[in-house]
């Protein structure tokens, strides 16, 4: 269906849903749109243009029913005469808006996505992973390469030669993307390997000079030295992510060295040197990644927002990102079935937001990932029945990962036969 259809009258949108309905298994219309209620004002969401429309109280009653209820024609013009709802306004805002069109979908695939995705390809990789090592010198009790983790590797001895790192960039030279580069170095820990690290760094100013490259690590921060941070100063665009769960008491329960020694002190003293970066290197931007582990509970979220909220150093627009560990990597001394299911970020952050005054003060609280996809949906002036193409990953169509040896891991996480060392 089009943004074409003009409804005369409110016979001609009811005709429309039903004739909707009947093409759904479900045989509802729900999927057109939602009627929501927030702080005693009512809203329409208009899934075919994205847009958000207030709407009074027995408007809201009335698309609810249309939508969700198997109404009669009769029993939609009564509740009209009702509910004193003015047919000839309502129809005119429909319309101009575009609402209650929805999806009519033939088939799985849209045309000109496809035609983007093919341009998109064509443009080259634009973003290359590189395993430096596979070496950490911490035991974090819920990492996804502990052996007690089977989804992943287990700690290895194994770091990247430098042809192989190189080759990497030669690759995206030939065949990356001809504007944007980013360049991300992961471990283990990358900094155990921080000369190779800065040999790529330096070696992608030379050949990829021609394009804005990014680059970005996360670090456990324990072997941060000062003249790492001097170095990393004097790059331009880098992102760093650093591994750090709260105040101390939170952080050294499962942050630790091989010896079971907590790792707080060291990680706060270097993430304070690394947080100075940004008086000399206004592109730098740090960020801050806490795993959130049992036993959890509001009083839990909320010590650990006064923490970060309350750090006198970091920069105005430092962010911190709280969720919860990989499955199957708590240990199981604390795997309580009371665990199952945990709600309490999401409730904490439902009640934090209806505290916000406006959505720069979310931004600014760091509890943006949900609400920002919403902030950021596509809004469109007229329905429309584009869609894009999802689960389907395309191997090498955005990024690559490439492993201490060499191979080649697609987004999803199966291997390529290839290797770089092959590719030249």
């Amino acid at each position: 269906m089009s943004g074409k259809v003009i409804f005369k009258n409110v016979e001609d949108l009811y005709n429309y849903i039903e004739e909707y309905k009947s093409t759904k298994s479900s045989n509802s219309a729900n999927s057109l749109g939602i009627v929501f209620d927030e702080h005693e004002y009512f809203y329409w969401y208009d899934s075919g243009t994205g847009k958000v429309i207030n709407i009074d109280k027995d408007i809201a009653f009335l698309l609810y029913n249309l939508t969700n209820s198997n109404l009669s024609l009769d029993n939609v013009v009564d509740i009209i005469s009702s509910h004193n709802i003015d047919e000839l306004n309502l129809i005119d805002v429909v319309n101009e808006e575009d609402l209650l069109k929805g999806f009519k979908i033939s088939s799985l695939h849209c045309s000109d996505f496809l035609k983007h995705t093919h341009k998109e390809i064509q443009d080259g990789v634009s973003q290359l992973i590189l395993e430096l090592t596979e070496k950490c010198n911490m035991r974090c009790k819920y990492c996804i390469y502990s052996e007690g983790y089977s989804g992943n590797r287990s700690f290895g001895t194994v770091s990247m030669s430098r042809n192989l790192a190189l080759k990497a960039i030669d690759y995206m030279d030939k065949d990356g993307d001809s504007n944007v580069v980013y360049i991300s170095f992961y471990g283990g820990e990358p900094l155990i390997e921080f000369d190779l690290l800065k040999d790529v760094i330096e070696y992608s100013k030379q050949k990829l000079s021609n394009r804005k490259v990014t680059y970005s690590f996360t670090t456990n921060l324990t072997l941060l030295t000062p003249s790492m941070v001097d170095y990393f100063s004097t790059v331009d665009n880098l992102s760093v992510m650093c591994s750090i769960d709260g105040p101390k008491s939170i952080h050294d329960q499962y942050r630790v060295y091989s010896n079971q020694r907590g790792t707080f002190e060291d990680v706060m003293k270097n993430f304070k040197l690394l947080c100075n970066i940004f008086e000399k290197n206004k592109t730098f931007n740090v960020t801050v990644n806490a795993v959130y582990m049992p036993p959890y509970s509001k009083s839990k979220i909320e010590t650990i927002y006064d923490f970060f909220s309350n750090l006198e150093f970091v920069p105005d627009k430092f962010t911190y990102r709280l969720g919860y560990p990989s499955p199957d990597t708590i240990p199981e001394s604390i795997k309580y079935e009371t665990y199952k299911g945990d709600m309490s970020i999401q409730n904490w952050q439902n009640e934090f937001v209806t505290q916000m005054n406006s959505f720069e003060d979310l931004k600014e609280s760091s509890i943006i990932s949900g609400y920002d996809k919403i902030h950021k949906r596509a809004i469109t002036i007229s329905a429309s029945n584009r869609i894009s193409l999802n689960g389907c990953c395309i191997p090498g169509y955005r990024r690559l990962y490439v492993r201490t040896n060499g191979d080649l891991i697609q987004l999803g996480g199966h291997k390529f036969s290839v290797r770089f060392d092959f590719l030249f």
